[in-house]
């Protein structure tokens, strides 16, 4: 039986003193917690295209963080008609993520959705 645990933060960690000792907490144990091992996300965005500095955006993903021993994290948010979804992984520990990556874009088309591209490569590029 696989265990879930969430954490709902109607403010900002850190923003009063017990949020500040719950953020040391959660950095602390995150290395041995053995609850979750995979984190997911879903915000609902704007409904309609934005612009910034005159150019209309195009595109918006929510990029999650991967941390101690939580090795994949699923981001998903809508944004002017689109579902767009990323998927942040330690490819040491989870080295066959275009299998995983690849079979959501699959199982995301038999829903109806349309993909611009057919597969996924994961990127390597840490832009350093």
């Amino acid at each position: 039986m696989k265990a879930i645990t969430m954490f709902v933060v109607n403010q900002p960690l850190g923003a009063e003193p017990a949020g500040r000792l719950m953020q040391r907490w959660m950095i602390r144990v995150m290395t041995r917690q053995r609850l979750v091992n995979l984190l997911a996300s879903n915000l609902h965005g704007p409904e309609h295209r934005m612009s910034f500095a005159g150019a209309t955006i195009l595109e918006v993903f929510q990029i999650g963080v991967v941390q101690g021993n939580l090795a994949v994290s699923v981001g998903a948010l809508s944004y002017a008609g689109q579902l767009n979804v990323d998927i942040v992984a330690d490819t040491d520990v989870v080295p066959d993520l275009a299998v995983f990556a690849n079979a959501l874009t699959n199982d995301l088309e038999r829903l109806g959705a349309r993909s611009p591209t057919p597969s996924v490569e994961p990127s390597t590029d840490l832009g350093a």
